[in-house]
């Protein structure tokens, strides 16, 4: 007679092997999903690029980027960017959720920051993110002027 507890765990681990060919043979190779991996690796080397790009030409400009909040901010937005990624297809969407929630609420405020002291030191900015801009809330994004029309804008300002 065998040990139940290896019964047990042999009928755990064929169980687990079938859900997972049940599940690699409907979703994970059907062209949708197959199409939505491949989108959203694109989209993130597209905007991988666009910021890897914005560094390399604001290096040429020694004040944007010594002195701006939001050029300094690219390795983090780098690391997010490929760390949202990863998670997304490994199925943990709330955590990823939230990381792009930080990465916009950052990006925003150093934005807000760069735009109010703009021409003064990466110090000075430091300081006034610091001291004046809230650390825990969003609500300095109605600071924010965005390029969007009202309905957008709107529904950019509840996103954040």
């Amino acid at each position: 007679m065998e040990d139940p507890i290896e019964e047990l765990r042999k009928q755990v681990i064929e169980s687990l092997s079938n859900k997972k060919t049940d599940w690699e043979e409907k979703i994970y190779n059907s062209q949708q999903y197959q199409q939505e991996i491949k989108y959203l690796n694109d989209i993130t080397k597209d905007f991988l690029d666009s910021i890897r790009a914005v560094s390399i030409y604001s290096s040429r400009a020694g004040d944007i980027y010594d002195k701006f909040l939001c050029i300094r901010a690219i390795d983090d937005m780098i690391q997010s960017s490929i760390g949202v990624l990863v998670m997304i297809q490994n199925g943990i969407h709330n955590t990823a959720r939230r990381e792009l929630r930080y990465l916009i609420e950052m990006i925003t405020k150093y934005v807000i920051v760069d735009y109010a002291k703009m021409g003064e030191s990466f110090e000075t900015k430091t300081e006034y993110l610091k001291n004046e801009i809230p650390n825990s809330s969003i609500e300095i994004v109605e600071e924010y002027s965005t390029p969007f029309l009202s309905p957008v804008k709107e529904d950019f300002r509840s996103e954040i």
